[in-house]
């Protein structure tokens, strides 16, 4: 287990040093390198509109612990609420300190969301 996670830190750090450099990829981040680099789209919308913002850390809820679906992730932001989900994502992080049930490379990762609604 120790040798998979050296690895794993180890391609982490490479794929780190591709982040907003040309032949890399592109985010958006304080450096502002990143935004001349941003897809834009517009959403045509004749009714209301809600869209959910996620960082990784917080799709994990969706993508790694399987919790969700990203349909129903969707609702239970909207039913439930972004500050229950994110405990839940915790909790979900607690109960595998080791990352044995879920590998991931941290135990924890930052996890941001927002939730839009617009009339």
């Amino acid at each position: 287990m120790a040798d998979a996670r050296a690895d794993i830190m180890a391609m982490a750090r490479q794929h780190s040093m591709l982040m907003n450099q040309p032949g890399g990829y592109w985010i958006l981040d304080l450096s502002g390198l990143g935004a001349a680099h941003a897809e834009v789209e517009t959403i045509d919308s004749s009714g209301p509109l809600q869209l959910l913002l996620t960082s990784d850390g917080f799709s994990r809820l969706a993508d790694v612990y399987g919790r969700y679906d990203f349909d129903q992730l969707m609702a239970a932001a909207c039913s439930r609420g972004l500050k229950v989900l994110f405990e839940e994502l915790r909790g979900s992080e607690a109960d595998d300190e080791g990352c044995a049930a879920y590998p991931r490379g941290k135990v924890r990762d930052d996890a941001t969301a927002v939730l839009l609604e617009a009339q």
